[in-house]
């Protein structure tokens, strides 16, 4: 079951029921066993990896924490007990990672290795790389005596298993929503509806965006099909739209069952799109894995010893830009490569980690340059013009992103030249030639108004959310009423539809 299941809806349900009719002790407990059953519907065998990477994380931070026995808080742990602390974190991430691998990629290690036996069911296991990365950062944290390492396995078994985000994220750290969910909550109204509203709107976008645009553009973006450049270039255009609206509708969705559980998670997208600069695109999008890869590859390695002898050494002999630039190398580069084999190990990839290493090191290179130029243009470069230039060339960089890792976006970009054909782009005949009818297109272009609209005032003026709990009773209703049967009305259920299609489980 996914979250646009209509079962899982009717499930949904009948678990808030029982979970504010039980007493607050059992509710953690309750619902820990919800979330590992619900883990479970998708298959037993899915067990064996994330039980594993629970008893890791719980069993190597006591041994990481009994090695810092007796040492204050605020003094550093010396000796052979630091050394046998780093063995035992270097251990336990080792463990996880190779569980990791062998989960995505085992099949394809016996492929190559010519065999087809192995005790354990090779799977690829929703949601492994999000609870891995949980799980390695509790450990960090534990070993930096961030936290105290949790004794009570099931205490830490809540923590990972916790269904709204076990299969797509957020990436949240133990700090945040461990005690959250190990708290049974009292009935809050406001926040019931506010989670409600947002769950709503996750759905919205999910059913109404996003799944069209995915028939849509697998059907441009099909070799077989060779449609016009002008229309595969609208497709490149909208696939970030397509991805945002799948991703950002299963976080909204996540966020708003937690919130109707009385537990707030971490927020993972922030109007991504309103974004003047690569730089700024990043920290509104997958905030909690940026958040992830900046607390432990990019701070560690940016402080390192290597890092900090590369700065005084080309600040004294190479310039301050050279100073400036040169330590960025390794741990931007480190995180960007990094990132883009987190998405899979391919070249596609790969190569989008680079591409955006590549741009966020130059932006910040050229940085002094950039605030000069902005600095002589009229308003200081604070201009509606020149925001909505900013706005536009970060989306346009976005989506070229996006193009370098479809497998075969090279053909297609040959093929736009050859066939490039503008008119098709207001011809009915040849736009409405992959799987979706007009009617379709404008319920997707009246749905992106509406979301760009809620972002535009979120930016400006604060939470839909708020705004609309200001209104008479009988008018919030009537809101809530009319959105559900938008939803049920033009949600897309037609040719393609799969209530399990969301991109990132793969992940």
């Amino acid at each position: 079951m996914l979250f646009t299941d209509p079962l899982f809806l009717v499930c949904l349900v009948a678990v808030m029921i029982l979970y504010h009719l039980l007493p607050r002790v059992l509710r953690p407990y309750y619902l820990l066993a919800v979330s590992m059953a619900f883990y479970a519907s998708w298959g037993i065998e899915q067990m064996i990896y994330i039980v594993f990477a629970a008893l890791v994380g719980w069993l190597f931070a006591l041994l990481i924490g009994a090695a810092a026995h007796n040492t204050a808080r605020g003094t550093p742990v010396t000796g052979g007990r630091k050394h046998l602390r780093r063995l035992l974190l270097m251990m336990g991430i080792l463990l996880l990672i190779a569980a990791w691998m062998f989960g995505k990629y085992g099949e394809m290690l016996l492929d190559y290795l010519k065999s087809s036996r192995f005790p354990i069911p090779i799977i690829v296991p929703l949601g492994i790389s999000y609870y891995t990365l949980s799980v390695i950062g509790y450990l960090a944290d534990v070993y930096l005596r961030n936290i105290q390492p949790e004794k009570n396995p099931l205490r830490f078994l809540m923590f990972l298993f916790y269904f709204p985000k076990i299969l797509q994220g957020p990436i949240e750290n133990y700090r945040t929503l461990g005690e959250q969910v190990c708290t049974g909550h009292k009935v809050d109204y406001r926040s019931f509806c506010f989670g409600a509203q947002l769950f709503l709107f996750g759905m919205f976008k999910k059913l109404l965006i996003a799944d069209r645009l995915a028939v849509f553009l697998s059907g441009v973006f099909d070799l077989e099909r060779e449609a016009a450049g002008s229309i595969l270039i609208l497709g490149f255009l909208l696939r970030p739209l397509e991805l945002y609206a799948d991703f950002s509708g299963y976080m909204d969705m996540a966020e708003g069952i937690s919130e109707m559980f009385g537990i707030r998670m971490e927020r993972n997208f922030k109007r991504p799109f309103l974004s003047r600069s690569a730089a700024e695109f990043w920290r509104r999008w997958h905030i909690t894995l940026g958040g992830w890869f900046k607390t432990y590859v990019y701070m560690p390695l940016a402080v390192s010893r290597f890092s900090v002898g590369l700065t005084g050494f080309s600040r004294k002999h190479l310039g301050k830009r050279a100073g400036r630039a040169l330590p960025l190398v390794l741990p931007l580069f480190s995180v960007w490569i990094l990132t883009g084999l987190w998405h899979g190990v391919t070249w596609p990839n790969l190569c989008w980690g680079l591409y955006w290493g590549t741009i966020l090191f130059f932006s910040t290179v050229f940085a002094p340059e950039a605030k000069r130029f902005r600095s002589r243009r009229k308003q200081g470069g604070e201009s509606f013009g020149y925001k909505l230039f900013q706005i536009v060339r970060t989306y346009l960089l976005v989506a070229i992103g996006r193009m370098i890792t479809l497998d075969h976006a090279a053909e297609l970009l040959q093929s736009i030249p050859r066939n490039f054909m503008p008119g098709a782009l207001f011809d009915r005949y040849n736009l409405f030639l992959f799987g979706i009818s007009e009617r379709s297109f404008r319920v997707i272009l009246l749905s992106l108004a509406l979301v760009w609209a809620v972002g535009l005032y979120e930016e400006r003026k604060g939470s839909v959310r708020e705004a609309v709990s200001s209104f008479a009773l009988p008018l919030r209703w009537l809101c809530y009423y009319a959105f559900i049967v938008v939803i049920v009305v033009f949600g897309y259920y037609g040719p393609g539809f799969n209530a399990a299609a969301f991109q990132y489980l793969q992940f």
